[in-house]
């Protein structure tokens, strides 16, 4: 929380406790840099899974294809990098920034 600005902690705030319902152009913002720091914490195997997948909203076959990786290592590796991104959320909500 200490890299993020007094906006993106409103955002991840207003996240976890899900109250916004019409952001501003700078909630937004905001939100989409938090979830760029979130996601250069995981490694570049990880974070191409969370992309294409979550982000891009591509197939497995479609991972699986591009990137040359079986089906299981692909669900395996986004099962682990979602656990990771979850758990780092859960500990900034635990040390009171959200």
């Amino acid at each position: 929380m200490a890299d993020l600005s007094e906006e993106q902690e409103h955002i991840v705030s207003a996240a976890a406790s899900a109250s916004v319902q019409d952001p501003t152009p700078a909630q937004v913002v905001g939100a989409r840099e938090v979830v760029e720091m979130m996601l250069d914490s995981l490694s570049a195997e990880d974070r191409l899974v969370i992309q294409m997948l979550e982000i891009e909203e591509r197939t497995v076959a479609e991972i699986c294809e591009a990137t040359g990786w079986s089906s299981a290592l692909v669900r395996v590796r986004a099962f682990r990098a979602r656990r990771k991104l979850n758990k780092r959320f859960g500990h900034l909500k635990r040390k009171g920034h959200l």
